[in-house]
């Protein structure tokens, strides 16, 4: 096996060019990247450019790992903070399985004039909080600063999924969320952020916003296959997914969790701070890897839903 001249990749057997960086494989020249000359091999500068060839890359020890964030240049950060948003869309796309529109959405941020209304003042506020937190801790900051980025970036994605891409969405979100923006789990009704989120009154299906409502033989037909709450659980919201409506599966969720039961699945009861993986599907959601299925709509308010309180909760 022989290594890329170019990138010291170990190449694959006959290749002739390099899968790494697509020079070309054989001969004993260095290809120069900037203005692809061949230099003699072991050559440590181009001799056309001047530009350094084969230089190990060290990885700047004051950047964040997720965002990028170069804390060597805290003059910029209010424009890396920009930037990082546009990660956090591509990021967010990619949760829910809607990479082909990146491009759209992409577009419609540059275009906007969401910068300048609401992302501009975070990033100079988030820039404030994090020197502070750097120059105290250094990198062993950046867990916590990438913490708190991904919470306000949840709120500002809300606010331009909303206002700027709703008819790029799956499924149309409902603006009264836009109230939630500055939520807390301290300060917040979630009985009715729950609710406003699902919009149970736009869905087809057998619902129940509050548990006044729910018919006794129902709610008791939940508690026997699904629905397992601890002391003082009440639910929130009720979702029948039954032919017979009888309540034998469907989805409810309380304050603290969310537990729902499928046609020939398993029950399943998931804290919200629970909640390590969730990705949304055209035909599904999954929370931690485990499968729901209700309607196309519902999957995606509850995907929305249940993103939100997950960054509440962090």
């Amino acid at each position: 096996m022989k290594n890329c001249l170019s990138c010291n990749t170990t190449l694959l057997p006959n290749a002739l060019f390099c899968h790494s960086c697509g020079k070309q494989s054989d001969g004993d020249g260095v290809v120069c990247f900037e203005c692809n000359n061949i230099n003699p091999k072991g050559a440590r500068f181009c001799s056309r450019c001047g530009t350094a060839i084969n230089i190990q890359y060290t990885p700047k020890p004051n950047i964040s790992p997720v965002y990028g964030l170069d804390f060597n240049d805290i003059p910029t950060l209010p424009t890396q903070l920009s930037e990082a948003f546009k990660v956090s869309i591509s990021l967010a796309l990619d949760a829910e399985n809607n990479l082909e529109k990146e491009a759209l959405f992409l577009q419609t941020f540059a275009k906007s004039d969401f910068k300048q209304q609401y992302l501009e003042e975070v990033t100079v506020l988030m820039t404030q909080e994090f020197e502070a937190i750097f120059e105290e801790r250094g990198i062993s900051a950046f867990k916590s600063i990438e913490t708190a980025i991904e919470k306000q970036f949840a709120a500002l994605l809300e606010r331009f999924f909303i206002d700027f891409c709703n008819p790029l969405l799956p499924h149309q979100l409902p603006k009264q969320i836009l109230q939630y923006q500055e939520a807390s789990i301290l300060t917040t009704n979630l009985h009715r952020m729950l609710n406003d989120y699902l919009h149970l009154e736009d869905e087809a299906l057998i619902s129940y916003s509050n548990a006044i409502d729910i018919p006794l033989k129902k709610l008791k037909n939940a508690r026997s296959t699904f629905f397992k709450p601890e002391a003082g659980e009440t639910p929130y919201a009720f979702i029948d997914h039954t032919l017979l409506r009888s309540g034998k599966e469907g989805c409810i969720m309380t304050a603290k969790a969310i537990y729902w039961k499928a046609y020939f699945q398993k029950s399943a009861r998931i804290e919200y701070s629970a909640i390590q993986k969730l990705a949304y599907y055209k035909d599904r959601v999954e929370i931690n890897a485990i499968y729901l299925n209700i309607s196309p709509s519902i999957n995606y308010k509850i995907y929305r839903l249940l993103a939100r309180l997950r960054t509440i909760l962090l």
